[in-house]
């Protein structure tokens, strides 16, 4: 009856053992997921602040080269500050990210996440409208520009216009939607194997 119960009881620990071993396999292959879907948005972050800031010395050239009118001095200007504002916003949304901390309660990092979807809905709305004051930019340009414009010059400055609406479109389904969902949904998962161990 002991050997019984002696085997009943190292089974019993086996058994433990094996599940906390899976708990542990699972929590180390979803927060590599996570990781790996915060580097994604932090490089995405840090690539598009590099390239706005490459632009910077474009527009200032143009601007100190080229004599504009009122309204097209209006349009440069408030490009440079959509430009400044462009990468403040990305300085920022890289702080958010890198303030997620696995020591942390699960609850905290979610917040983070969800904070950082939130802002990038109200960015999205900011960056179409950015997208139509180029459109009225690339008009006016087109408008006031002497003799009118060359064939090439319209298809460049449409293939432009076209260019940012896809890439605007892409980044914010294939790099931000995506990987948020990603974090969120190995989040969540973590979150339910602590509920289940509790």
């Amino acid at each position: 009856m002991d050997e019984l119960k002696n085997s009943w009881l190292s089974l019993d620990e086996r058994l433990k053992k094996q599940e906390v071993l899976k708990e542990n396999i699972i929590k180390e292959m979803l927060n590599n997921k996570t990781n790996k879907a915060l580097s994604k948005l932090t490089n995405f972050e840090l690539f598009g602040s590099v390239l706005t800031l490459l632009v910077y010395p474009v527009f200032i050239y143009q601007f100190s080269t080229n004599e504009f009118n009122t309204i097209q001095s209006i349009f440069v200007y408030s490009l440079l500050v959509f430009l400044t504002v462009a990468v403040c916003s990305q300085l920022w949304k890289m702080y958010r990210l890198l303030k997620v901390d696995f020591g942390k309660p699960l609850s905290y990092n979610i917040n983070i996440i969800q904070r950082y979807r939130i802002y990038l809905k109200k960015e999205k709305s900011f960056n179409i409208i950015a997208l139509f004051f180029v459109l009225g930019y690339i008009l006016e340009t087109a408008i006031t520009f002497p003799h009118g414009l060359d064939a090439w010059r319209w298809v460049a400055m449409i293939c432009i216009f076209v260019g940012a609406c896809v890439m605007t479109v892409w980044q914010y389904k294939k790099i931000y939607k995506a990987n948020i969902e990603s974090i969120l949904k190995s989040l969540d998962e973590l979150k339910e194997l602590e509920e289940e161990k509790d």
